[in-house]
């Protein structure tokens, strides 16, 4: 009776199909649904289970996991290395968070130029944020030599996509003269462009325009309103001055 169970139980295990294995896009939807769900910890291994098998979205997601501390102890460095193997896949957001870590020197040794080529792919790949970054290093002379028309060429991309702080840059080109003929009307339609994205700046410098009359015809009320926004977007400054009767601003 033992050997005819014994016999049935070898039967049982031979011929029972194998589970099928879990694939890197299983893994990855697995961490997606724990993360939503507060179990970090969980996402965390469930998306080193599909980095591994080269699912490189996981690969970003852990990146941001090491970079932020959640579900796993923070470590910037392993977190560059994740970026690194997302963007060496083309991943051009993985290629943005590792150009902002070589340009601050966060996991890595600061390098702007490397920073410049990362953020350079990035922006090539449509990632607006990243030509702003891009241009800023132009603007400053970080890794590239100082060129404020290939700073502006690329902050004109960003603004175009929508990114506002590039909006802004470009309004102070052509408010100074930098790189472009000088122009305060081109220089108040991009800071407009910019204060209806909500950039506190852009809001704070068209407020100043419409109080000096530059590029706009002079109205105090308007830039009354534009003071106001700013202070609602935060800016206590703007709050002062827009409690004023007769606000005076002096831009430089």
């Amino acid at each position: 009776m033992k050997l005819k169970y014994l016999l049935t139980l070898c039967l049982c295990l031979i011929f029972t199909p194998l589970a099928k294995a879990e694939s890197p896009v299983d893994s990855y939807n697995q961490g997606i649904d724990a993360f939503k769900q507060g179990d970090y910890v969980q996402a965390v291994q469930a998306w080193e289970n599909a980095c591994n098998a080269d699912y490189i979205n996981a690969c970003f997601n852990l990146g941001l996991s090491y970079l932020d501390g959640q579900g796993v102890q923070k470590n910037e460095k392993q977190a560059s290395q994740f970026m690194e193997k997302s963007c060496n896949h083309n991943d051009v957001a993985g290629c943005f968070f590792l150009g902002e870590m070589y340009a601050k020197g966060r996991g890595v040794k600061q390098d702007y130029a490397k920073a410049v080529q990362l953020l350079e792919k990035a922006c090539n790949g449509g990632v607006g944020e990243s030509c702003n970054n891009l241009g800023s290093l132009y603007l400053n002379g970080l890794g590239v030599k100082k060129n404020d028309k290939q700073a502006n060429q690329i902050f004109e991309k960003a603004c175009e996509n929508g990114v506002a702080k590039s909006c802004h840059h470009l309004g102070n080109a052509y408010f100074h003269g930098d790189g472009v003929k000088q122009s305060y009307t081109q220089a108040s339609k991009l800071y407009e462009k910019a204060c209806n994205k909500d950039e506190i700046q852009g809001c704070i410098t068209l407020a100043a325009l419409y109080l000096n009359g530059l590029g706009v015809k002079q109205n105090k009320a308007t830039a009354k309103e534009y003071f106001k926004k700013s202070c609602n977007l935060g800016d206590q400054k703007s709050c002062i001055v827009y409690q004023m009767e007769n606000p005076a601003l002096i831009i430089k």
